[in-house]
C-alpha cells in the first residue's frame, strides 16, 4: 500500500468517524486477508472487512448520527444568521422578508458548512432583509445544490453580464472585435429581474 493510498483511507476513516461517531476499524485481529472460503457470505458475496467499532446496537448509532447531523446543521445556520447580521446596514426598512421565505432559506442553508458558500448565504439573507422579494425561492434551490466551484464560475460570468435598457434584460458579453465599431456577441433570452 502506498502512502497516497494509505493517506486516502486515513481520511475516509476519519469521514465516517465525524458521521457516525464512532470509529471504523477493520475485520479480523491480523490485518491479513486469507483465500479461504470465510470471506464470503452466504450468497457468495464478498464479506465486509471493516466495521464500526461500537457495542451500541444500530438504533442507538443511527439517533447519534442524527444527533450529530443536527448539531452541525444549527452550527451552520447559526453561523450564517451572525455573519448576515455583520453584512447587514442600519438602515430604514419597513418590511420584513415574508416567513415562509425564511423558513425555507433555513432549510435549504443547513447543510452548508463551506465558509465562502456560507458567506453567500448570508449575503442573500441580508438582501432579502433589506429588499424582501428579491431572492425567489426556487433561485435558492439552484444555489443549494451549487459547488463552490460552480458558484465561482457564475460569480465569473455575472462580472461579464451587460444590461439592455430596452427591454430591462441582461445579457452576457462574450467578445468582441476592436474595429472603428465594437460588434458584441451576446446570449439571447436571458432575462434577470
Amino acid at each position: 500500500m502506498t502512502v497516497k493510498t494509505a493517506q486516502a483511507r486515513i481520511n475516509l476513516a476519519n469521514i465516517i468517524e465525524s458521521l457516525l461517531g464512532y470509529p471504523i476499524t477493520k475485520v479480523g485481529s491480523n490485518g491479513v486477508l486469507s483465500s479461504s472460503d470465510d470471506n464470503y457470505g452466504p450468497k457468495g458475496d464478498v464479506k465486509p472487512l471493516y466495521h464500526i467499532n461500537s457495542d451500541n446496537s444500530i438504533l442507538a448509532r443511527a439517533q447519534k448520527r442524527k444527533d450529530l447531523l443536527l448539531i452541525k446543521q444549527q452550527q451552520n445556520i447559526e453561523t450564517i444568521l451572525a455573519k448576515a447580521m455583520g453584512f447587514c446596514p442600519d438602515v430604514a426598512s419597513n418590511k420584513q422578508p415574508d416567513a415562509d421565505w425564511i423558513e425555507h432559506f433555513i432549510a435549504l442553508c443547513e447543510d452548508t458548512s463551506n465558509e465562502s458558500m456560507q458567506t453567500l448565504w448570508a449575503k442573500i439573507l441580508t438582501g432579502e432583509t433589506l429588499n424582501p422579494g428579491t431572492f425567489s425561492i426556487k433561485s435558492l434551490q439552484t444555489l443549494k445544490h451549487m459547488t463552490q466551484r460552480e458558484a465561482d464560475a457564475l460569480q465569473k460570468c455575472v462580472s461579464l453580464c451587460a444590461y439592455n435598457e430596452k427591454d430591462d434584460s441582461h445579457f452576457i458579453l462574450l467578445g468582441f472585435y476592436k474595429n472603428h465599431r465594437c460588434s458584441i456577441y451576446c446570449v439571447k433570452g436571458i432575462k434577470c429581474r
